[in-house]
């Protein structure tokens, strides 16, 4: 009995070492799927970042369907910078993004790569 286990598990195993490109592939295919779907539906703050993904139900789906998307919002809610940006929507400053907005979230974005995330 234990033999037969092991060899299923060992067999199942190898099955899922074959699986994994074409499995990876597949969601290589869908994330970019859903990322155009994210860029081509849900409207960019000025930031370059998916704003009132709430709008609607089919939004907010097509937002948490894009791994990305998600990301970049969150990185976005994570910068301390943001805090600024929103006091200044409040005092009827939210213009047009300027180069230097833009050089902040690049920069806060690569400074995440070299983040310890402990």
């Amino acid at each position: 009995m234990v033999a037969a286990i092991n060899a299923y598990l060992w067999y199942t195993g190898e099955q899922e070492k074959l699986n994994a490109p074409a499995k990876a592939e597949q969601k290589r295919q869908d994330d970019e799927k859903n990322d155009k779907l994210a860029r081509d539906t849900l409207w960019y703050n000025r930031f370059d970042v998916a704003s009132r993904p709430l709008r609607s139900v089919e939004n907010f789906m097509t937002f948490i369907a894009s791994e990305k998307t998600l990301n970049e919002a969150f990185e976005y809610i994570g910068n301390p910078a943001t805090v600024n940006v929103y006091e200044d929507y409040h005092e009827g400053l939210d213009g047009a993004s300027s180069a230097e907005d833009r050089k902040m979230m690049a920069y806060y974005k690569e400074s995440l790569k070299h983040k310890s995330h402990h």
